[in-house]
């Protein structure tokens, strides 16, 4: 996922919505700005990578309240030698490069979460609005959400690399978690927020950018 100062690409970005104030026709900005309350749009990314010797079809997504959503793309791979992951597990993302991809089973709520999974799914899409990040293996589509709480800190890099949690007296840091809802509704953000929607199970994250940074 690429950093919200990068401009988004309708055909490879991950899409980060900033929360728009709504104008006097009702209608929300979609152009990226530095001013508050209004829109910043991050597109869909979809990238096939090799991690642990076999390939992995992962996607970095955000929200979709508008632009364009990523086709429906699905790879068969074989031989793969990561743990043994099922829906409830939890997962650091050891090696967050889209290159390089490593990722470890870890306690849910630790500090070292990265990504929940919240589905998984035989031969099937995750959602009609690909709103989730995914992990295929052979015909195993697992569907994955941030694993944060309010207070927490990702580190949101570019769009080769998955965001990850850090601590927040971290250079890394560039997001800090202002909000955490169960349920799926950009409102529950103040304005100017960022945020990330997942429809099932249904869930909220708002974020604000630290210092200028992203």
């Amino acid at each position: 996922m690429s950093t919200p100062s990068q401009s988004p690409d309708p055909a490879e970005q991950p899409e980060q919505q900033r929360a728009a104030e709504e104008s006097a026709l009702g209608a929300e900005e979609e152009q990226p700005t530095s001013e508050a309350g209004e829109g910043k749009a991050r597109k869909p990314l979809v990238i096939t990578l090799t991690t642990l010797g076999v390939a992995v079809l992962l996607g970095v997504l955000g929200t979709f309240a508008l632009g364009p959503l990523r086709s429906n793309i699905t790879e068969a791979i074989s031989g793969f030698t990561g743990p043994s992951i099922e829906k409830g597990d939890c997962l650091d993302m050891v090696d967050a490069s889209l290159q390089s991809f490593e990722e470890e089973k870890v306690e849910c709520g630790s500090d070292a979460s990265d990504y929940k999974i919240v589905k998984h799914l035989t031969n099937e899409s995750c959602s009609e609005k690909r709103a989730y990040e995914v992990l295929t293996i052979e015909s195993d589509v697992y569907c994955m959400v941030l694993d944060v709480t309010a207070g927490d800190c990702l580190w949101v890099q570019d769009k080769q690399h998955l965001d990850t949690k850090v601590g927040c007296k971290s250079d890394k840091a560039t997001f800090n978690v202002t909000k955490v809802a169960d349920k799926a509704d950009k409102t529950v953000c103040a304005p100017g927020s960022y945020y990330a929607i997942y429809p099932e199970p249904a869930r909220t994250v708002c974020m604000k950018e630290i210092g200028g940074k992203g």
